[in-house]
């Protein structure tokens, strides 16, 4: 037996809208992981352009960061 179709279609990134979708490279995320950030925790990042281990971060809280001690 041979496939010769999937049952799903999988677009290229540059097909993706670059507005809406950020592609995060696998670094950033094993950055994120081994950070194991924690809800309510404050965390700056000091490398952060363009950003893909700062929303990486935030998906891992659920946006949920800790607020500024100032």
């Amino acid at each position: 037996m041979r496939i010769l179709h999937g049952g799903y279609y999988i677009p290229s990134l540059d097909e993706l809208d670059s507005a809406r979708y950020f592609a995060q490279n696998l670094p950033s995320m094993l950055c994120a992981r081994v950070l194991a950030p924690c809800p309510g925790e404050l965390i700056l990042d000091m490398c952060a352009a363009p950003g893909g281990k700062t929303t990486h971060i935030a998906q891992l809280v659920n946006n949920k960061v800790g607020e500024n001690p100032q």
